[in-house]
């Protein structure tokens, strides 16, 4: 039996991807006369079809973040790397959360502790332009990776 702050973890990642599938009670499966469950046929396809919107998301980010790259180095980059010389290269990854029409709802930017560069990602954060794909349909969380320069 699984706790309940593992099943809101598991019910958390998975909500973006497919729905969330609840495994039957106990006191349910106890109960002779009760009927099983019926299964969903419509399952499968769609979690096929959430991949592959997914993919089409993901592909989508990651050009916007490589048209918005020089301009990241231009204002946040190169003065950092005036005053400092190292780390040579610095990643990011960026995340962003979409709405189900497309439009960006949040965003995160993590930087690898084995390359940090002070006050880089406030300036992207500062910098970059809101970022909008094709509709996912749900609320999707996506991220994608950032090297700089």
């Amino acid at each position: 039996m699984t706790t309940p702050a593992a099943s809101t973890t598991t019910a958390m990642a998975t909500a973006s991807i497919a729905p969330s599938v609840t495994a039957p009670s106990a006191t349910a499966s106890a109960d002779a006369d009760a009927a099983p469950a019926p299964s969903s046929p419509s399952s499968a396809p769609a979690a096929a079809t959430a991949t592959a919107s997914r993919s089409k998301i993901e592909g989508e980010l990651a050009r916007a973040i490589a048209a918005q790259k020089k301009h990241l180095v231009e204002k946040c980059w190169a003065p950092s790397a005036k005053e400092s010389p190292e780390p040579a290269r610095a990643k990011y990854t960026v995340v962003i959360t979409f709405d189900g029409q497309g439009k960006q709802i949040t965003r995160s930017i993590l930087e690898s502790r084995s390359t940090p560069r002070a006050g880089i990602i406030q300036c992207m954060q500062r910098e970059m332009t809101t970022v909008t794909v094709s509709a996912p349909g749900a609320t999707t969380e996506v991220e994608s990776p950032l090297e700089l320069p």
